[in-house]
């Protein structure tokens, strides 16, 4: 079974074509000290292009934006195919390599959800905007007027067992920094705080630039790095620039 490691801004993904895992399986591949180790497994149909998205702990993700972005830099350097067209639980995400390493990802807008919850215990120091954002998967994004990355753990935590999302939430904890710069802390539902996340930097950027803290093209800062996030087709796709890598192609014997 071919498989590879990548990464995009050290969200880092194992990724498998033309193959079905059970659920052992993929959170032995996802353990970093008895497997290879990664926030997120993907695994693609080369025909179809229908992807299916892991967490590190066996559970399944309805979105990976980072992920789709390194599969798209995947089929340009083993196919030179620079345009796909992926199909992820009836989503459509859409990626094209601009050179080097760079892959744009082109979603649909993301849905605010925040009437749907009951958010009012959630009242943290400097915290200035809640809401609950759907980009095929759910997330809770947290703006703040100021960093509050030393409090970020304590805090998720609270939100976790708070009982407000019994199915779990991706939960970013960010700060505008200007019109042009957000920078953000995320913590993944079944992986934990990541170097980065697509998703919650789409959802992030939609949230900030729907309440006219940013400009349309802004950037999300991360850990790992920083993604270029803008609204575009007349406001009706999210268009997301960033790096991937490809780190090595191998076999997996099972």
């Amino acid at each position: 079974m071919n498989i590879y490691k990548m990464h995009a801004l050290e969200n880092d993904f194992v990724i498998i074509l033309n193959n079905e895992l059970q659920e052992r399986y993929i959170r032995q591949i996802c353990d970093r000290r008895s497997g290879i180790g990664c926030d997120q497994l993907l695994i693609c149909d080369t025909e179809s292009y229908n992807v299916q998205i892991y967490n590190r702990d066996g559970s399944k993700a309805g979105m990976c934006l980072n992920g789709l972005r390194c599969l798209g830099y995947l089929f340009y350097f083993e196919e030179v195919k620079n345009e796909i067209t992926f199909n992820v639980y009836g989503k459509t995400v859409r990626t094209k390599c601009m050179g080097d390493k760079t892959v744009q990802l082109l979603v649909d807008i993301p849905k605010i959800m925040t009437n749907e919850y009951d958010l009012s215990s959630i009242n943290l120091p400097g915290l200035i905007k809640k809401e609950v954002v759907d980009v095929g998967n759910l997330h809770l994004v947290l703006l703040f007027d100021q960093d509050i990355s030393k409090d970020a753990l304590r805090y998720s935590e609270l939100i976790k067992n708070s009982g407000i999302f019994n199915d779990g939430v991706n939960i970013s904890f960010s700060h505008v920094l200007d019109s042009y710069f957000i920078k953000t802390y995320v913590d993944e539902r079944g992986a934990g705080f990541t170097k980065a996340c697509g998703s919650a930097a789409a959802s992030i950027f939609f949230v900030a630039y729907t309440n006219r803290m940013v400009f349309n093209n802004a950037t999300v800062i991360q850990e790992g790095g920083d993604l270029n996030m803008a609204l575009c087709n007349k406001n009706t796709l999210l268009s997301q620039i960033g790096e991937t890598n490809l780190v090595f192609k191998g076999d997996l014997l099972i």
